[in-house]
């Protein structure tokens, strides 16, 4: 098949040096530069745009955080994660996170199918075929879409959210834009903590991807070994998807920074959603519905990781609410202490 009927064509040739670092490339086709172009451009152009804009506003971000920052204030970010997850103003969203989830549970082999045929028809693969471009022994470092279906899987890769925080980051620090600087560090923040906890879920819950499926709509087999999950990932972590809870968080941060573009960016980030989704369960790495918990997860530590920058609000012990606290136990040792409020 030539190069002029086929989107995008990326042969690995596996070669490795004395430092154990394997670099898998060769020479692509035109279509498949044009591609990565364009991924680039989808990701840096709003990014730097958003930062450069904010330059004019820079005083609404006096603090600068630095990298330190990131650990820090995990217990800031994890107690406003809290707050948002357990307050009674969440209920509605468990509700609909629960109700969603069941219905799209119900009928998730008939949307595996209509996307898959609809992708088809759209001359999409219906299989991932993101490709290996940079190893470390045998941890794979690195992966590149190399076809259209595989680009709208890489819009949640974490690489494609380090670059968007790089943006930002490089961005802020050029213009002396402290707001830019804060949104990629909470970026970085929220992609550590929403990325552990995510984990936690899906070996808890164990369900089989669609192209990997034994039983109908996936076999579900929680807390496999460490050996069985690490071999054979597939078989266990389709819920919740951890591509769609990385871009939620990634743009759940921009909007709580930049809250006077909200009318563009929640569209956009609607669109960017809906593109992913779309494309994850035409790959058959994601049911929809792996999807709103993931949502879910990603608001909750994107509004925490959005909160690191902020000045602390006067407690107010009328208001439900968390907070962590040191204390001494009576042999002495450290403990450390939760409290919710109600």
């Amino acid at each position: 098949m030539g190069s002029d009927q086929r989107l995008a064509s990326l042969d690995f040739a596996r070669g490795e040096d004395k430092t154990g670092i394997t670099l898998q490339l060769e020479v692509s086709p035109v279509r498949a530069l044009l591609h990565s172009l364009l991924c680039f451009s989808l990701i840096f152009s709003p990014t730097l745009a958003l930062a450069e804009d904010a330059v004019a506003q820079a005083n609404d971000a006096p603090e600068r955080l630095t990298f330190w920052d990131i650990f820090l204030r995990i217990p800031k970010s994890v107690s406003t994660t809290a707050d948002y997850s357990f307050s009674k103003g969440s209920i509605p969203a468990y509700i609909g996170i629960l109700g969603s989830t069941a219905i799209l549970y119900e009928y998730d082999e008939d949307i595996l199918a209509g996307f898959q045929r609809q992708g088809r028809d759209w001359g999409l693969s219906n299989n991932d075929k993101t490709k290996s471009f940079l190893n470390i022994g045998d941890i794979e470092i690195f992966r590149m879409p190399t076809d259209a279906a595989s680009l709208l899987y890489s819009l949640g890769d974490g690489w494609t959210h380090t670059f968007i925080a790089g943006g930002f980051l490089a961005s802020g620090y050029l213009r002396d834009n402290n707001r830019a600087v804060n949104t990629g560090y909470e970026i970085i923040q929220g992609m550590i903590l929403s990325t552990t906890v995510s984990q936690l879920f899906k070996r808890a819950t164990g369900r089989e991807s669609p192209n990997q499926r034994t039983t109908y709509r996936g076999q579900w087999r929680p807390f496999p070994s460490i050996a069985a999950y690490q071999s054979r990932t597939a078989e266990y972590d389709a819920m919740p998807s951890g591509h769609i809870m990385t871009a939620t968080m990634t743009w759940t941060v921009i909007r709580e920074n930049y809250p006077e573009f909200d009318k563009y960016l929640l569209p956009l980030e609607v669109a960017y959603l809906a593109a992913l989704g779309f494309g994850m369960v035409n790959n058959g790495v994601h049911w929809a519905a792996d999807y709103p918990l993931g949502i879910g997860l990603g608001y909750v530590f994107g509004k925490g990781a959005a909160s690191i920058a902020k000045k602390n609000e006067r407690f107010d012990d009328t208001k439900p609410g968390s907070t962590w606290f040191p204390s001494m136990s009576d042999d002495g040792s450290l403990v450390a202490n939760w409290m919710y409020r109600f």
